[in-house]
C-alpha cells in the first residue's frame, strides 16, 4: 500500500441549546498531539476555526483517529466541563475533503445540582494524501535540517522524501534516495507556518549527457559547454552514471556570485571522487568553465531520475 498523510483540521463550533456562559476553552487530542483554543462564543452562534491539529502517517487499509474532546466554560465559581471521546475513521482512498461531526453537552453546575445545557457540534475535516513528498527549491540548492540527533545536515532541492508527522512546528520524514537514504531528519516551518516538503510529481526523464575527452566539450540536450579536465586522472571511454547530489561542496564557494548553484556538485559513477562541477581548476572532474551557465546545467539535471534511488541518468564518455 502506498503510505498515506492524514491531515486533521479542527473547521467549526456551533453553540447551541441553553446558555452557560461565552467564554470557553476547547482541548483536543488525539494520538499525542493537541489542539488548545481560548474563544468567547455566544449562544446561537457558529464560529469557523479552521486549525490544523495535526498530520498523521497511515500504511494500513483502515485507520482510526481516537479522539478526546473536552469543553471548559470558564465559570467565576464553578468550571462547567464535560469531556467526550469518538473516534473518526476516514476513508483512505477518497482524496477529497471528509466531514465528522461531534455534539459535547456540557451542564451548567450549581452548588447541588446541574442548571442549564449547552451543547457544542464540533466539526471536523479530514484530507487523504499521498506521503510522498519532495525537498522544495532553494536558493544555493539545499535545505539545513537536523538528524534525529539534533546535528545540522545539508539535503539537495528535489530530494525524495516521505513524509511522517509533524510535532511541535517540525516535519519529520524519511529520505527515500541519494547519499542519506532510509535515514530520518527532522525540519522546521517557515515563518509562515509553511512546509518545506511538498506533494506532487516533479522529476523528469533521467538525462543523457556526453562528453568529449578530446575537444573537452559537454553536450546536454543539444547544448554544449566549455570544459576542463586532468591529464592525470584520464577518463574512460565508456558509459557512467550521474548521481543525485550529496552535499555542498565549499570549494564551489568563490563563484557564487556568478551562480547561485556552485556548491551542488553530481558525482559521476558510484565510487571515486569525479564529478561534473563549475569552478576554474579540476583535480579529475569534468570543471564547467563557463560560470553563469551553471544553474542553466543545474535546472537541467536536478530534476532528472534514472530509477534505481541513486541516479539522474548517464554519461557517456567518447574521443
Amino acid at each position: 500500500m502506498i503510505p498515506k498523510n492524514i491531515v486533521l483540521k479542527l473547521v467549526s463550533i456551533a453553540y447551541g441549546g441553553k446558555s452557560i456562559g461565552n467564554k470557553l476553552r476547547i482541548h483536543i487530542e488525539t494520538l499525542g498531539v493537541s489542539l488548545e483554543l481560548n474563544k468567547i462564543l455566544k449562544k446561537g452562534t457558529i464560529v469557523k476555526i479552521n486549525k490544523e491539529i495535526g498530520i498523521f502517517a497511515a500504511d494500513v487499509k483502515e485507520f482510526k483517529l481516537p479522539l478526546t474532546i473536552q469543553v471548559i466554560e470558564k465559570d467565576i465559581r464553578y468550571d462547567d466541563t464535560e469531556k467526550n471521546a469518538v473516534t473518526i475513521t476516514p476513508n483512505l482512498a477518497l482524496t477529497t475533503i471528509q466531514k465528522f461531526t461531534s455534539t459535547i453537552r456540557v451542564a451548567e453546575m450549581r452548588k447541588r445540582s446541574k442548571g442549564s445545557e449547552a451543547t457544542f457540534e464540533f466539526i471536523f475535516s479530514v484530507q487523504t494524501q499521498d506521503a510522498i513528498r519532495y525537498i522544495g527549491a532553494s536558493e544555493q540548492g539545499f535545505l539545513l535540517v537536523k538528524t534525529m540527533e539534533n546535528e545540522n545536515l545539508s539535503l539537495p532541492s528535489f530530494l525524495n522524501v516521505k513524509f511522517d508527522y509533524r510535532k511541535d512546528k517540525r516535519d519529520y520524514f524519511t529520505v527515500l534516495e541519494g547519499s542519506e537514504k532510509e535515514k530520518k531528519f527532522s525540519i522546521k516551518l517557515d515563518k509562515k507556518s509553511t512546509s518545506f516538503l511538498h506533494a506532487g510529481n516533479v522529476y523528469m526523464d533521467p538525462i543523457k549527457a556526453q562528453y568529449s575527452k578530446s575537444t573537452k566539450i559537454l553536450t546536454l540536450n543539444d547544448k554544449k559547454y566549455q570544459t576542463i579536465d586532468s591529464p592525470y586522472e584520464p577518463w574512460a571511454k565508456r558509459l557512467y552514471d550521474i548521481e543525485i547530489p550529496d552535499a555542498p561542496h565549499e570549494l564551489g564557494r568563490p563563484y557564487l556570485q556568478k551562480t547561485s548553484k556552485s556548491l551542488v556538485w553530481f558525482r559521476i559513477g558510484h565510487d571515486g571522487e569525479k564529478y561534473i562541477h563549475t569552478g576554474q581548476t579540476t583535480l579529475g572532474c569534468i570543471t564547467v568553465l563557463e560560470h553563469e551557465k551553471w544553474n542553466e546545467i543545474y535546472d537541467v539535471l536536478i530534476r532528472a531520475r534514472k530509477g534505481d534511488s541513486k541516479s539522474i541518468g548517464t554519461l557517456k564518455v567518447i574521443d
